[in-house]
């Protein structure tokens, strides 16, 4: 769904600088309306004639709400617009901040100073709104990342060669032919035995603690200055001289 964001700037110089901005920040030309009306919170005669389009512009906005849609295009009337058309929600925050940044009015606020201005004119009275910004800086604490350990057990194939040693009992008959001896005779009798033996293979396995992992956070701090403005009203007043008026006591005296 598009999403529409508006923002009116004093001077046509602002207007330009958060153009470029939207535009650095991907945003493309064809997506940036720039109409210039006015300068410095005054309506301009030379673009009277874009009035009926800025003034239909916030009735198609604001549809039956003819006041609201009035006192906007009073607004805009006084400055230029910069007009942002964005796809998603994100891109039109996006674009919201970038035009705060660089100088855009509040709507509502200077609606209200233009309306009560409007009607001290009426007296024939002029205001001048002396403003004084303040700057308020504190801190937050945000996301910057984090860590996550977790521990399984795996199985992992062992291959090992082994050489076993295996024993065989064998008997073997030799033929002979000669004369027996007292030794012969003598062992003619008796038993042999003979054990056969064999190595098997044989698998033992212990668990060992190779590693320790830990799992926390550290903090650090950092020192970080703020380099900003904040503007405010600075009033000069000249006072014009003219012509002494005598009184008619001193036009008496010199008679």
């Amino acid at each position: 769904m598009t999403q529409t964001v508006i923002g009116v700037f004093d001077t046509n110089a602002q207007a330009t600088s958060a153009k470029e901005a939207l535009m650095t920040a991907g945003i493309t030309a064809g997506d940036i309306d720039f109409s210039t009306y006015g300068e410095k919170g005054y309506a301009n005669k030379d673009y009277s004639n874009h009035e009926s389009g800025v003034s239909g512009f916030f009735a198609d906005l604001f549809g039956t709400d003819d006041k609201t849609a009035h006192q906007y295009a009073d607004v805009a009337s006084r400055g230029t617009v910069v007009t942002v058309h964005t796809k998603t929600m994100e891109h039109a925050k996006k674009a919201a901040a970038i035009l705060d940044q660089h100088g855009a009015i509040d709507f509502d606020g200077r609606a209200t100073a233009y309306k009560a201005t409007a009607g001290k004119a009426k007296l024939n009275d002029e205001t001048i709104k002396v403003i004084e910004e303040n700057i308020a800086v504190g801190k937050r604490e945000v996301t910057t990342g984090g860590v996550t350990v977790r521990s399984r057990i795996v199985e992992k194939p062992v291959h090992e060669t082994l050489r076993l040693r295996q024993e065989e009992v064998y008997v073997k008959r030799t033929p002979v032919d000669r004369e027996a001896t007292a030794a012969d005779l003598k062992a003619t009798t008796g038993n042999i035995s003979v054990t056969e033996t064999a190595e098997q293979a044989v698998v033992g396995k212990n668990a060992r603690v190779v590693e320790e992992i830990e799992v926390g956070k550290k903090v650090n701090t950092r020192t970080e200055e703020i380099n900003d403005t904040v503007r405010k009203t600075e009033v000069d007043i000249d006072k014009v001289a003219g012509n002494v008026v005598k009184k008619h006591d001193d036009l008496n005296k010199k008679r």
